[in-house]
C-alpha cells in the first residue's frame, strides 16, 4: 500500500494588511472559496488517476 499526502497550492486570495475581528468571517469565506494560483505538476495530477481511494476536502483549492 502507498499513501501520498498532497497540500493544496498557493490560494488565489491574497491575505495582507490588518483586519478587524468583524472581518474574519468574510476573510475565511473568501479563502475557502478561492482556487489555487498554479496548476499541479503532471506527476501530481497522475497520482489520483491510479489510486484506489482519494480523500480530500471539498474546498475548491483542494479539489482543483
Amino acid at each position: 500500500m502507498q499513501i501520498t499526502l498532497l497540500r493544496h497550492g498557493q490560494p488565489v486570495v491574497q491575505l495582507s494588511g490588518m483586519a478587524r475581528g468583524k472581518d474574519f468571517a468574510a476573510i475565511a469565506k473568501a479563502y475557502d472559496a478561492s482556487g489555487i494560483v498554479d496548476r499541479p505538476s503532471p506527476e501530481t495530477l497522475a497520482k489520483p488517476r491510479h489510486a484506489n481511494y482519494v480523500v480530500c476536502s471539498d474546498l475548491p483549492r483542494s479539489v482543483e
